[in-house]
């Protein structure tokens, strides 16, 4: 609201109305082109960014210190926010793949040991069946 409120008159196809807004600062929170949004409420849009349509800039407006102010702080707080984001993926999915691997150890473990007790269970079979022949005989 406050990108809407300050730049709207001097940007209006970034800031005209809020969803603008909100889509041009999701850009900036992208590192998208978060340069050219401040350079023409710095330098005004008689001056830059609107060469190629310059009717659609009705009310230029520098404001060089209101612009740098606003958009580096919304660049660092966003960029701090998104780096929070992506480590806590990365994060969760090591604590996910951590489970997996404790769970495949644990089936593996497992199956050992039901080869080893079912290795025994033939042994045994086996000794009764030599024993049984030596008896017969």
């Amino acid at each position: 609201m406050i990108g809407t409120t300050a730049f709207s008159k001097n940007d209006p196809v970034h800031f005209g109305e809020l969803p603008i807004s909100m889509v041009s600062l999701l850009r900036a929170a992208t590192f998208e082109d978060w340069t050219d949004l401040m350079y023409i409420q710095m330098y005004s849009c008689a001056e830059y960014g609107y060469g190629d349509h310059p009717e659609l800039c009705t009310e230029p407006s520098k404001m060089p210190i209101i612009s740098v102010i606003y958009f580096v702080s919304f660049i660092v707080i966003s960029g701090l926010v998104i780096l929070n984001l992506v480590i806590g993926v990365i994060i969760q999915s090591m604590t996910e793949a951590k489970g997996s691997l404790e769970k495949d150890e644990e089936l593996r473990k497992t199956i050992k040991n039901i080869d080893f007790i079912v290795k025994k269970i033939r042994a045994r079979k086996f000794e009764e069946m030599l024993e049984k022949k030596e008896g017969e005989s």
